[in-house]
């Protein structure tokens, strides 16, 4: 995990079927945070072989997107800027 600035994580993962890299973004906005993310997932052997395309992405946005608004997230992310949830 990188610290980019107060509003930035770089998170990244390196897996024995995928590498990957994720920008979070964090915005004050007039309801309370906003918070964002970008991935760039690589698939390797055979995840990359077995992939359909964009139905698996969509799961797999799916599945980030209920995580973070389980809230799954906050107290790794509190530890990493030095802010308590």
């Amino acid at each position: 995990m990188m610290v980019l600035s107060p509003r930035e994580i770089r998170l990244e993962e390196f897996k024995r079927r995928f590498d990957a890299r994720f920008i979070n973004r964090f915005e004050a906005v007039e309801q309370g945070t906003r918070y964002s993310i970008v991935a760039d997932v690589q698939l390797k052997g055979m995840a990359r072989a077995g992939s359909s395309g964009p139905s698996d992405r969509a799961r797999a946005v799916e599945r980030i997107r209920a995580r973070a608004d389980a809230g799954c997230c906050r107290q790794r992310v509190a530890k990493a800027t030095g802010r308590a949830s």
